[in-house]
């Protein structure tokens, strides 16, 4: 990407903000993103699997859903739900193996790729990009723990609590409102959706959830999932094992 193009100076205020290049001054962070090349997806769109092997992805807009499909049954489990600054894949940018994942847009995605290629030079050449991108990979390889942790140790109703509590945030309001702060909503996750993260399926969450509302723990309002009670669910979460 060439600093005369319009969106150089957006992306690189987001690459600033990524725990990915945590540290990097501006001058080594524009350098680098003259390598990348913007490329937008719709949602639903999915990454090739060869792109992993190819290409280092950095999540601009959007959120990307990283999931495993069982070749058997067709079952899927998300692993990952990449949000803006995140990098896809950390993995085979280690190994140079191509990654059996299906990675697939949750919403309207804008991402910058680079050759892969390029990013390991980075790594060899410049000790700073170093101390940013460990951190990051001990940061999702703790999430692969926790969520291996959960699968075994925690209820189906457990993981589906805490996974609604993470994903809640304050629901916007319009520009100029005086209104009170609304409810917490959870990220537009449909029901299969929250199922693939919690290694469940669609009708057991849906049973969770109509159970939570029961509880007064959570409602919905045009098709939203919104926390009632944010108070009541720590409590409820926390008495859950």
């Amino acid at each position: 990407m060439l600093p005369e193009s319009p969106f150089f100076a957006t992306y690189l205020d987001a690459l600033k903000h990524s725990a990915l290049f945590a540290g990097l001054s501006d001058e080594t962070l524009a350098t680098m993103l003259v390598d990348y090349r913007r490329e937008t997806y719709p949602k639903g769109a999915r990454l090739l699997p060869k792109q992993t092997m190819e290409l280092f992805t950095v999540v601009i807009t959007g959120r990307l859903e990283l999931t495993r499909t069982s070749p058997e049954s067709g079952r899927q489990m998300t692993l990952f739900l990449m949000e803006p600054g995140d990098g896809f894949d950390v993995i085979s940018l280690l190994d140079g193996k191509e990654h059996d994942i299906d990675a697939v847009a949750v919403e309207a995605l804008e991402v910058v790729t680079a050759p892969i290629g390029r990013v390991r030079h980075w790594m060899q050449a410049n000790p700073d990009f170093n101390r940013g991108f460990l951190p990051y990979l001990g940061h999702r390889i703790r999430d692969l723990e926790n969520l291996s942790a959960d699968l075994v140790l925690s209820e189906t109703v457990a993981r589906l609590a805490r996974l609604i509590l993470l994903q809640a945030t304050p629901e916007p309001l319009p520009i100029g409102s005086h209104e009170p702060p609304r409810l917490p909503l959870i990220n537009t996750l449909s029901d299969e959706a929250m199922a693939r993260m919690i290694g469940s399926v669609r009708v057991v969450v849906n049973r969770h959830i109509q159970d939570f509302k029961r509880l007064g723990l959570i409602s919905k309002r045009h098709g939203k999932l919104i926390v009632t009670d944010l108070e009541k669910l720590h409590e409820f979460c926390e008495r859950l094992p």
